[in-house]
């Protein structure tokens, strides 16, 4: 399965998200994105379905037998699930969850759809589960649930079709990713 370059995008796109909202953004880095994120005290929790993982898949664990690998770069693979239903709540996805695994550990994934209806209805389910959120960014209308090991961000993106995603990310595999990218630099993590 190829995975459409908008999609490719998302995922280049999703990981500035996730790092800026974890904190992990290298001091060195140039920084074109929003701010990053409030301090965790201050953002609401994932939803519990969802603390320390994802759809049943935990942090940190390899990709389950029903996962079929649609791409892979180095120690980064993206998978989706066979008969994985392309909704959730009311909305309707755009294609099928990616499940991004580093070192064949689930590290994050990422939902999107498109028009308004369905952004609004992704949004929704999410804040049926846990509540509001932090809306962290009003011109993108971004939400943000965390807590110590997960990140989930909402976000729609402005332009003449409207999409929205969101990304789970599971923080400690995204610290390890981010510690071996430093270091393949020469650098140490702060």
């Amino acid at each position: 399965m190829m995975i459409p370059k908008r999609i490719g995008r998302w995922i280049v796109i999703a990981a500035i998200v996730l790092v800026s909202a974890t904190g992990c953004a290298s001091h060195n880095a140039p920084s074109t994105a929003t701010p990053a994120a409030a301090p965790v005290s201050t953002v609401s929790p994932p939803p519990t379905a969802y603390q320390g993982g994802f759809q049943g898949i935990g942090c940190g664990s390899p990709p389950s037998t029903d996962m079929k690998l649609v791409r892979a770069d180095g120690d980064i693979k993206f998978f989706t699930r066979q008969g994985e239903p392309l909704g959730v709540g009311r909305a309707h996805l755009m294609h099928s969850t990616l499940y991004r695994f580093y070192k064949d550990q689930f590290e994050g994934a990422m939902l999107q759809t498109s028009g308004s209806q369905n952004d609004l209805a992704m949004l929704s389910y999410f804040q049926s589960i846990v509540g509001p959120g932090k809306l962290d960014n009003p011109a993108t209308n971004r939400h943000i649930w965390a807590d110590s090991s997960l990140v989930v961000i909402y976000e729609q993106q402005p332009g003449a079709i409207k999409t929205a995603s969101v990304v789970v990310g599971c923080r400690g595999v995204q610290e390890k990713h981010k510690a071996d990218l430093l270091a393949a630099q020469g650098q140490s993590p702060r």
